[in-house]
């Protein structure tokens, strides 16, 4: 269960790259969960997460890591899709796509939960 406070980042060349805006567009693109938990599983949470994503984009087949914070919109996002329960989201799908400020066109990762079907 998520617990609001406080995660890893990956050694240098010891795994999986963290998702950054530079992997996204403004158009969305799916990717499945493979796992979500607690940051202190990957061994640390020098970046204050509180929950981290294992993902894996659809089309491109590329894996990464997710870290969201606790003031992070998107981790509002998921909860509200899903539960606030990170264990119960692994193979569930969302579509990930960059939100541009149309003012100072500053851009921000953004996720909206694909609906089960079924």
């Amino acid at each position: 269960m998520l617990q609001r406070t406080n995660a890893p980042a990956a050694a240098k060349g010891s795994g999986l790259p963290y998702l950054k805006i530079e992997n996204l567009t403004t158009d969305k693109q799916r990717a499945k969960i493979l796992w979500a938990g607690d940051p202190k599983e990957l061994g640390g949470n020098r970046f204050n997460n509180i929950v981290v994503l294992k993902l894996e984009f659809k089309v491109s087949g590329r894996k990464y890591l997710w870290g969201l914070k606790n003031e992070n919109p998107n981790l509002d996002t998921l909860c509200a899709g899903m539960t606030e329960d990170e264990n119960t989201w692994t193979d569930r799908e969302i579509d990930l796509f960059l939100e541009v400020k149309k003012i100072d066109e500053k851009k921000y990762v953004r996720c909206e939960v694909v609906p089960v079907v079924g």
